[in-house]
Parts: structure tokens; C-alpha cells; sequence
């Protein structure tokens, strides 16, 4: 059962990966788009 269920973590961690990728390049476009903006206020 141990095996098991340290099975179905990895297979979660290894599905969230790619979700958790496309969070930290939508913050990054947006955080770049900001400073973008920023910078032509100035």
C-alpha cells in the first residue's frame, strides 16, 4: 500500500509540474509587461 500511494504522489507531482510552469511564465510575461509600462510612465 506504501508503494502505492508514494506512486500516486509522484504521478501528482509529475501532472502539476507543467501547471506550475505555465504559472511562472504567465507571472513572468505579466511581471515583464508591468515593468514595460513602468519604465515608459518614467
Amino acid at each position: 500500500p506504501d508503494s502505492l500511494q508514494e506512486r500516486n504522489i509522484e504521478v501528482n507531482v509529475i501532472n502539476t509540474r507543467p501547471a506550475i510552469l505555465k504559472i511562472q511564465n504567465s507571472l513572468r510575461s505579466a511581471f515583464e509587461q508591468g515593468v514595460r509600462i513602468f519604465v515608459h510612465l518614467l
